[in-house]
């Protein structure tokens, strides 16, 4: 079956995925979506890939309201992904490899141990969410995962 990605309009130019033409994917196109980053043309109500970048960026939202809001509205789809474009042991050494410049460490309020705790206290809150951690084959996941939604 043929589809088409959205791509919402608050993701960053220079960030994130375009999925050009291929296969059964007839593109990306931009929208405006109220949950996550990504989803498919007539699912948008049903199935989202909010998508996290490093950890410096999931710490940071980790702690905002915007972010909580997100979430809780993912929560109520059939089929909600948080993509972290990272490993589970880049949390454990965090701010190591998180973009975060070294001269700023010892400023960050966020320490390895917080952001695990965080990190669990956000799965139990939102189990419906799927969790992936993906590293740098998000484009690729999400590529099969797409193909996969747009058949149900």
């Amino acid at each position: 079956m043929k589809y088409q990605v959205v791509r919402d309009t608050l993701e960053k130019a220079g960030k994130g995925w375009l999925f050009e033409p291929e296969g059964d994917c007839i593109g990306t196109a931009q929208g405006n979506l109220i949950k996550g980053d990504y989803s498919l043309k007539g699912f948008e109500n049903r199935f989202t890939i909010e998508r996290k970048g490093s950890t410096a960026e999931f710490s940071h939202n980790l702690y905002e309201a915007r972010f909580e809001d997100e979430l809780c509205r993912m929560d109520l789809m059939d089929f909600p992904y948080l993509f972290l474009e990272f490993q589970l042991d880049d949390i454990y050494t965090f701010p190591v490899n998180s973009g975060v410049p070294r001269y700023l460490w010892e400023k960050l309020k966020m320490t390895p141990k917080l952001f695990l705790k965080r990190f669990l206290e956000l799965q139990l809150n939102h189990p419906n969410i799927k969790i992936m951690f993906v590293g740098d084959k998000g484009p690729e996941t999400a590529a099969a995962l797409f193909k996969y939604i747009s058949r149900r």
